[in-house]
């Protein structure tokens, strides 16, 4: 996890010719993994036990999960922006994000670019200038809408069974 924090464009550029192949396929697993995830939130809430103690360890667990799943999916699309961001400068295209005063972007860039679009489904400072990040990043924005929306329908209807308790 360091050597994320700490890597540069040739690293990521590295990283990213060998892991082009697949990058579909992990885009796809992100979204399976995101509905398992539902699925076990969705059971556990339906397994909160009776007593305060093991109902509240069942909600910490579903918390838990919740937050695990939204940091992944959007950390996924992190890389990927980069990935497709540094394949494109390769082959003298443009990257299709600009950042502002960052001539060379590193994953933290791609890490705020992609928790901007999970949160409020908008840039902030960083402009989308190819057809095809912005393709890839209308995907991001969808799939955070739903996985938010979910979030929210699970959120009332737990608030709604405590208050029937």
């Amino acid at each position: 996890m360091l050597n994320f924090w700490h890597s540069d464009h040739q690293h990521i550029l590295q990283r990213a010719q060998q892991q082009d192949a697949s990058k579909w396929l992990i885009l796809l697993l992100l979204f399976l993994t995101l509905v398992m995830c539902f699925i076990a939130i969705i059971v556990e809430i339906n397994l909160f036990a009776q007593t305060d103690f093991a109902r509240m360890g069942h909600f910490l667990l579903a918390i838990t999960t919740i937050l695990c799943a939204w940091l992944f999916m959007h950390t996924i699309f992190a890389i990927h922006y980069a990935h497709d961001y540094y394949l494109a400068l390769q082959q003298h295209q443009a990257g299709g994000l600009e950042f502002p005063k960052t001539p060379y972007p590193t994953y933290p860039d791609f890490l705020y670019f992609s928790y901007v679009i999970g949160t409020s489904a908008q840039t902030a400072d960083v402009s989308i200038s190819s057809r095809a990040m912005r393709i890839l990043n209308t995907l991001h924005i969808v799939l955070a809408y739903m996985f938010n929306t979910t979030i929210l329908a699970i959120c009332i209807n737990l608030v709604a069974s405590f208050i029937q308790h």
